[in-house]
């Protein structure tokens, strides 16, 4: 078989929800023409959809590599490279595009996102607002001049704003068809609510950062509002629930979030860790099972069923997911954290060692459990 007949057998696979024999599929196409960019792409995303962060950074690193002058890879690279917490350098890939895109609110909002990785949440904040005042005065421009039926002389200048706010360009029908122009209009108009949305998003991390919880759900809902097809702002705010106990509510915004994106992979997972706590065991146990089955080397997965089975009092087995999740990737603090909690409540010592290499990896929760159950 040729490499077009594996891209095109990574799809199927894809469309069937059999992403691991997708990214075989993709794999082998790249093996037989390394230079076929969208088996990078559809490879890269397939890995950041299933939670292989590293294997996906390297695919999109590898496509930058064939094309640093192409924003959109620039732009695909530093987006994962903020999901790894790699900041620095995500912040430099976007300082590098912007250059060019001054005015790209996508970009724009992601830079924010890395600042505020950094640290620096005023000036993240204050870009984030910037995004969200310039693009709803665009869009409330273009609403204007549909509602008033104004001349494509009047309404082109206003859209070619907003493509420019969306990183195109846009180019007008050669008759000036009002009927098109305003079609276009309205795509404009769906896309910078979507960014907008995202930027509210953003200073809902800065909110969390300051434990700012009434914020963060001010601009969620404002998210939400903004656009209700936003399945990333209905995940923020059944994440935000689940940090007030709000279990019920986290499960019906993890719904929503299914309903928009049901290749949403992740949110299986943490609606299973939600319906723990209600607790719904039936529906907990369909959605790791799915989660797991469509992301079996995803150590997150087992970490959330882990922990949703410490609240169910079966240490046992979860201790057996967190062994699975440290085998997977013994570089994530959380499986350590929580197999030492459940090692303690089995009054097993050995939690203790647990929690401290949890604390050498970087967890935050760990010297306060420390404290408490070890003793020093």
């Amino acid at each position: 078989m040729d490499a077009e007949t594996y891209y095109e057998a990574g799809e199927a696979k894809y469309d069937s929800e059999d992403y691991n024999g997708a990214i075989q599929e993709l794999t082998k196409a790249i093996e037989l023409d390394p230079t076929n960019r969208y088996a990078y792409l559809y490879r890269a995303e397939l890995k950041n959809a299933t939670g292989n962060m590293e294997g996906a950074l390297l695919d999109y690193r590898k496509l930058y590599i064939f094309e640093p002058t192409n924003n959109d890879w620039g732009f695909m690279l530093s987006k994962a490279l903020i999901d790894s917490k790699k900041y620095e350098e995500a912040l430099y890939i976007f300082n590098k595009i912007i250059a060019a895109n001054s005015k790209n609110g996508k970009y724009l909002v992601q830079q924010a996102v890395a600042m505020s990785g950094l640290g620096n949440t005023t000036r993240a904040v204050a870009q984030f607002q910037r995004v969200i005042t310039n693009d709803s005065t665009i869009i409330d421009k273009l609403n204007t001049a549909q509602k008033n039926k104004e001349t494509a002389g009047n309404v082109i200048p206003i859209l070619s704003a907003a493509y420019i706010c969306m990183g195109d360009t846009y180019v007008p029908p050669k008759d000036n068809d009002t009927s098109i122009i305003y079609q276009k209009a309205d795509r404009a108009i769906g896309i910078l609510k979507t960014i907008i949305s995202d930027a509210y998003i953003g200073i809902v991390t800065t909110n969390l950062m300051h434990n700012d919880t009434a914020a963060a759900y001010r601009n969620i809902s404002r998210a939400i509002e903004t656009d209700q097809d936003n399945d990333n702002a209905y995940f923020a705010m059944a994440n935000l629930k689940m940090v007030k106990k709000n279990y019920l509510g986290a499960d019906y915004d993890y719904v929503s979030v299914l309903l928009i994106n049901p290749r949403n992979i992740k949110t299986y997972a943490y609606r299973g860790l939600a319906e723990s706590y209600i607790p719904d065991t039936a529906g907990m146990r369909t959605d790791f099972e799915r989660a797991i089955k469509l992301s079996p080397q995803n150590e997150n997965n087992y970490i959330l069923r882990g922990e949703a089975k410490i609240n169910l009092k079966d240490l046992a087995r979860a201790i057996k997911d967190f062994d699975t999740a440290i085998a997977l990737n013994p570089k994530n603090p959380d499986g350590w954290f929580y197999r030492g909690l459940a090692k303690i409540n089995q009054n097993n010592r050995s939690g203790c060692s647990d929690l401290t290499k949890a604390l050498e990896l970087g967890s935050k929760e760990a010297a306060g459990a420390i404290k408490k159950y070890c003793g020093h």
